[in-house]
């Protein structure tokens, strides 16, 4: 059991010790309100409906934006699967390495798009493509969430202090 307690001055008001299960259709799609904005870029809006700052867009892929659209060559992650015939994981797997070749761009907070070669040699500009994976982990068959309610006195622990120092990295591999 996690305890908050420990080394900042706050008080858990309230613990689920029963851990929330999301055991649906794999189809049926379950959003935690958290990552909604996350969420509607991959599952939910299409590219015409995402709100692409076209300057940053052609700043960083040299591409103008709607002619990216006109030409069909963008899709959210949900699409580029349907389009690829391929899963969440191997989508991920390509979405990682446009990382590693430094082409994906963030927009803001959840709004990520990046240039993906599938294995095919088809290229297209795909939107917050780790998601669906990401979802996986708190939605799969044997995943669960424990849900936790805290309040403090934000004199003694800032908001950034309590989200970057008590609930930590949101990238595993720069967690302690």
């Amino acid at each position: 059991e996690i305890n908050l307690l420990e080394h900042y001055p706050m008080q858990q008001t309230s613990l689920n010790k029963s851990p929330k299960t999301f055991n649906k259709h794999p189809n049926h799609i379950i959003y935690i309100n958290g990552f909604f904005p996350t969420a509607s870029k991959a599952t939910i809006l299409s590219p015409a409906d995402i709100p692409v700052p076209a300057d940053k867009f052609q700043e960083f892929f040299g591409e103008d934006w709607s002619t990216v659209l006109q030409e069909n060559r963008a899709a959210n992650a949900l699409q580029a699967c349907d389009r690829w015939n391929c899963d969440a994981a191997q989508l991920e797997t390509i979405w990682r390495a446009a990382e590693e070749s430094n082409a994906i761009v963030k927009f803001g907070g959840g709004f990520y798009c990046g240039k993906l070669t599938n294995h095919g040699g088809e290229t297209l500009y795909v939107f917050n493509a780790f998601f669906m994976s990401m979802r996986a982990k708190f939605v799969g068959k044997d995943a669960s969430i424990y849900a936790y309610q805290v309040e403090w006195d934000p004199a003694q622990l800032s908001w950034a202090d309590f989200r970057g120092k008590v609930l930590g990295p949101t990238d595993p591999a720069a967690a302690p």
